[in-house]
């Protein structure tokens, strides 16, 4: 459950190289292997922080990044774009036992990928606290259909949303989640951001900026609010958006 950083380098870049070269397909995906390059051990690796990168789209769609022994694509995303655009997002993603994630290219169209890693997690039972629990991504929110609350979070407007309890996540012990957050359809620019239940206030921050019309993802680590074990999400723009938020791991309190 332990972080260890490295120093950051290319394991995946379809356009030149390395890894399998050429445009990843409509509906396509492709399996990289992450343990024993780029300074990541050949094992006990529990999980790995990605940059993932799309360059060149055909179509609008999203990318999600997934541990490759998953029975199914999970439904949830790491990157959204529209066509002929490039767009980049970190991604804690946890391994599967033969060292390899999963890049899923969930659109009718075709696009690069590219990959950074940035550092990985430690395997094994996290027991301590600070130590990062990683799961198989799972979306806990979509205001659009469900799961969670369904409408449009109106202007300057707050929802809370349940992570402990919420599988995967655990009841206890939880200090702190990893989530992927993505708003589509604003009506208006401005922002979103992402806090602890139990604050006083809406901090003087932001995960995710935006303009109308624009569909945008970030990656956020957020401290889970106490007793309930709540974070909360605010819309902080004069018009309407709805939001999305996939669970990626979380952190022992």
């Amino acid at each position: 459950g332990a972080f260890v950083p490295v120093t950051p380098s290319r394991l995946l870049d379809t356009r030149f190289g390395p890894g399998p070269v050429g445009a990843l397909g409509a509906q396509g995906s492709l399996k990289l292997k992450v343990t024993g390059t780029g300074g990541v051990p050949a094992s006990g690796v529990g999980a790995v922080v990605l940059n993932v990168t799309e360059t060149g789209p055909s179509q609008a769609g999203n990318i999600t990044v997934y541990p490759s022994d998953a029975t199914n694509v999970p439904v949830t995303s790491n990157l959204n774009f529209v066509p002929g655009e490039t767009r980049p997002n970190l991604v804690t993603v946890k391994v599967s036992g033969d060292g390899f994630v999963s890049l899923a290219n969930q659109s009718s169209g075709s696009t690069h990928l590219i990959a950074d890693v940035a550092g990985y997690y430690l395997a094994g039972t996290a027991t301590l606290p600070g130590m990062f629990v990683p799961v198989t991504p799972t979306r806990l929110l979509d205001t659009r259909f469900g799961p969670g609350p369904v409408g449009a979070m109106g202007s300057q407007a707050s929802l809370a949303l349940q992570i402990a309890g919420n599988a995967p996540v655990p009841g206890t012990s939880v200090g702190a989640v990893v989530l992927n957050v993505t708003e589509t359809g604003p009506s208006q620019a401005g922002n979103i951001s992402v806090y602890p239940s139990d604050a006083a206030t809406v901090p003087v921050t932001s995960n995710l900026n935006f303009v109308a019309g624009d569909t945008h993802p970030n990656m956020v680590i957020v401290k889970v609010g106490a007793p309930d074990g709540k974070v909360k999400l605010a819309n902080q723009s004069a018009g309407t958006t709805y939001l999305l938020a996939d669970v990626g791991g979380y952190f022992l309190k």
